[in-house]
């Protein structure tokens, strides 16, 4: 005798689509925090790029290297996990 295969069909979860719909608020509410906790690091990058076009700082490879390099050292440092990672 043969086995029946029984098909069932895959109904939609209904709680799948909340939690959709609750995630998308906190993603949102996340990249704001973190947005806020990089202003510091995005402006010091804005203000010494302003510098070495104005001429205060030398215009180095070497020179910009190095501040990026720090830079993204105490931002690693100060978030932690919340640091961005290129």
């Amino acid at each position: 005798m043969q086995a029946r295969k029984h098909i069932v069909a895959a109904r939609p979860d209904p709680v799948a689509g909340l939690s959709r719909g609750w995630t998308m608020p906190l993603e949102g509410a996340r990249r704001a925090a973190i947005g806020l906790l990089t202003l510091p690091f995005d402006t010091a990058r804005v203000r010494y790029g302003a510098a070495v076009e104005l001429g205060l700082v030398h215009r180095s490879m070497l020179a910009g290297a190095a501040f990026e390099r720090d830079l993204a050292a105490w931002e690693h440092f100060t978030l932690g996990a919340w640091a961005r990672r290129v």
